[in-house]
């Protein structure tokens, strides 16, 4: 402490007198004042001592960890530390040695995704300190993406090994946000899907790529016991000389297209109608059926044997209908079919009535049928009407009749 000035007097002299400047003759001196201790431990830094008296701050080394201070003494009596929430606390109003105690803990940090391809990241809510984060990102084909991110809303580029993103441990510093964005790439091909009953045999698969603004031609491994038809955009396909169709261009711009083959087998049977008797208001028709038959096997008209006629050369059957003869042969082929039974060959031997004896009431019986006296087969049966076309025209009438009156004289 240094005296810079001072005045003396005698006591005698305060009526009236003012006090005298002393003369100086050492004017400076020493005082000593005893201080605190401070232990601080290894994770703080600050002042070794403190006045009596006075606050102690002190600051943490990292302040990435929360800590707690029990066991915190001063003057061997535990105290209470402020926390004042910037890495730095206090002890107030010190009246003793300070010996720091404490425990840490990591602080842990949220973690925020966003952007458009926000959905597509894969990783926990929150970060450790210390503790690497890691994240992965599901990645659609048919998109580009574009990551960013920040920690304590500082830039940061995340470590990708393996498709697994890491923001390593001692980075995890504050809170992070993870940016994805996914735009659309542009389309260059365009899909091609093959359906119906012939798209197995469609070479390359029934799902295949074009590359846009180009020709796209396929071919198909044709069966031949089967016919095929190519169909696309409601239009049918031609082959060309090398056995292949061809999708235009034009049509080829990035939207998916299906192509349909329809694959049937290959007729073997031919079938054909015929007005064999006119009815009232309805007819009779001859339906034949040629072709190949296994061997063991006849053909069924709708699971019934059909008759065999030597003069037709043909399987036969007949139908009533008042359907056109078009119409009834639709309806014949998808009745007719081979089976195992048993056909009856039509005998044209003019005996009509089959009672084994040719007389004029075989003649009466095809004429009453030509003149339709009968419209089923309840009373005459379709054997009997089968028989009454002795000449075989395909047609009954009054020749049939004329030809069996001729064969009893």
């Amino acid at each position: 402490v240094k005296v810079t000035a001072a005045k003396v007097d005698i006591s005698s002299n305060a009526i009236t007198d003012d006090a005298l400047d002393a003369t100086l003759v050492d004017d400076t001196t020493k005082i000593t004042a005893t201080n605190y201790t401070v232990n601080l431990g290894t994770d703080f830094t600050g002042a070794s001592t403190v006045i009596p008296g006075d606050d102690y701050t002190f600051t943490a080394k990292d302040k990435n960890y929360n800590y707690t201070f029990t066991g915190t003494t001063m003057g061997g009596t535990e105290v209470s530390v402020i926390d004042n929430g910037d890495g730095t606390y206090t002890i107030q109003n010190v009246t003793g040695n300070i010996v720091i105690a404490s425990t840490k803990t990591a602080k842990t940090f949220t973690v925020t995704k966003t952007g458009t391809g926000a959905a597509d990241i894969t990783g926990a809510a929150t970060a450790t300190y210390f503790v690497d984060y890691e994240f992965t990102i599901t990645k659609d084909d048919k998109y580009d993406y574009e990551l960013t991110a920040t920690v304590g809303g500082n830039d940061y580029s995340p470590v990708l090994v393996d498709d697994t993103y890491s923001i390593l441990g001692e980075d995890v510093t504050g809170n992070i946000v993870i940016t994805v964005n996914k735009t659309l790439k542009p389309v260059t091909t365009t899909q091609i899907t093959f359906e119906g009953t012939g798209s197995a045999d469609v070479a390359g698969g029934t799902l295949q790529t074009a590359q846009n603004g180009q020709d796209f031609k396929f071919e198909v491994t044709k069966d031949s016991n089967y016919d095929y038809v190519v169909t696309f955009g409601g239009n049918e396909l031609t082959e060309d000389a090398e056995g292949k169709y061809t999708i235009p261009a034009a049509s080829i711009t990035g939207t998916a297209l299906t192509v349909t083959v329809a694959k049937t087998a290959k007729k073997t049977i031919n079938v054909e109608a015929s007005a064999y008797v006119q009815l009232d208001g309805k007819t009779m028709y001859l339906v034949t059926a040629t072709g190949t038959v296994a061997a063991g096997k006849t053909l069924a008209y709708d699971g019934t044997a059909m008759y065999q006629s030597s003069k037709y050369s043909a399987y036969t059957w007949l139908v009533i209908s008042n359907k056109s003869a078009d119409e009834v042969k639709t309806e014949a082929e998808g009745k007719i079919a081979e089976a195992t039974a048993t056909s009856t060959s039509i005998a044209y031997d003019n005996d009509v009535n089959k009672t084994g004896r040719v007389d004029i009431n075989d003649a009466q019986l095809t004429w009453d049928i030509y003149n339709a006296k009968y419209d089923s087969f309840v009373n005459v049966s379709m054997e009997k009407f089968l028989s009454a076309d002795v000449n075989g025209d395909k047609v009954v009438n009054v020749t049939d009749a004329t030809a069996i009156i001729a064969a009893i004289q």
